[in-house]
């Protein structure tokens, strides 16, 4: 495997920063794209963004990480960003393709964080990688909806109209994803209303007075949309799908963050992933939406559990 360094600069919560996309040839001749924040040589935290979102997100926790010696590791998923596409989207590959990144890298022992839909793949790599990764960090993560739907009250808001969404109407779900994709690129202040519309008021607040997380935020999403809005329909597809194993055959620790007042991911959600998976810690957030992570206070609390 090779790597090359491209410059790009971006802005994080306090002044700007100018990370390296780094571009790692995989062994199939796709591309993986990941960037690193924080302390260079610091303890390696691996993070799985959101979707739509690019490993950009992780810019948000640069300073914060740089003060506690953390490196922060952010790969973009497949046809994300500068991401090859894969032949075959499914979380299978993706989990393969973050071992590569991880063993490319030399690291034995990580700590993975995961936002929103980015909480699927770190369970996943969880469970392949189980001697590498020492514990999860799930923020609003969404769950494996197959064991949801057996469990009792299991409807659970926008991931339930999603799931019905793609699954019964894929050529009008691809539809809205091409729209999303042409209003990030072309009229993003109109696509960062439409966006904020559908937050919690918290979140608003939060977008409100740090601009520049607002700024690092529209950015990381239009980037998930710079080559095709099929990629981002296929990653949400691939949340919805049957896994090969259950959650509580999970062994690590899993501390799991969520809002109850989150208008993406409902507490239902994270209340089964502690339920299933045998070593969790659920934090219920009062009064907290879906970007609850991005506040300058949760990102300390955020980075010391990472020290644990």
């Amino acid at each position: 495997m090779t790597e090359h360094i491209l410059p790009t600069r971006f802005c994080d919560a306090e002044e700007d920063y100018l990370p390296s996309a780094r571009l790692l040839e995989l062994s199939d001749n796709r591309t993986l794209e990941y960037f690193e924040f924080g302390d260079p040589q610091g303890v390696p935290i691996l993070y799985h963004h959101g979707m739509p979102g690019s490993a950009m997100e992780a810019a948000a926790l640069h300073q914060v990480f740089l003060r506690h010696g953390l490196k922060l590791i952010s790969p973009n998923r497949p046809g994300i960003g500068s991401s090859s596409p894969a032949q075959e989207y499914c979380l299978a590959q993706i989990t393969a393709d973050t071992q590569a990144l991880l063993d490319h890298l030399g690291h034995s022992k990580v700590t993975v964080i995961g936002w929103s839909s980015g909480g699927v793949p770190a369970l996943w790599l969880a469970k392949h990688a189980s001697t590498q990764v020492q514990k999860v960090i799930l923020l609003s993560s969404y769950s494996h909806f197959s064991e949801l739907e057996q469990a009792p009250f299991h409807h659970v808001g926008q991931a339930s109209w999603l799931k019905f969404f793609t699954s019964k109407v894929p050529r009008l779900s691809q539809l809205v994803f091409l729209c999303a994709g042409y209003l990030a690129n072309k009229l993003p202040r109109l696509y960062f209303y439409f966006m904020t519309q559908q937050c919690h008021y918290q979140d608003v607040d939060i977008l409100s007075n740090y601009p520049r997380l607002g700024e690092m935020l529209l950015e990381a999403q239009r980037r998930s949309f710079s080559q095709s809005y099929s990629s981002l329909y296929k990653d949400l597809v691939s949340q919805f799908e049957q896994w090969p194993f259950h959650l509580n055959s999970i062994q690590c620790p899993v501390s799991i963050f969520q809002g109850d007042c989150d208008p993406f991911v409902s507490e239902r959600i994270g209340q089964h992933l502690a339920d299933c998976l045998p070593n969790a810690d659920y934090n219920l957030l009062s009064g907290q939406g879906h970007l609850y992570w991005l506040e300058n206070s949760f990102q300390y609390r955020l980075a010391h559990l990472c020290q644990i």
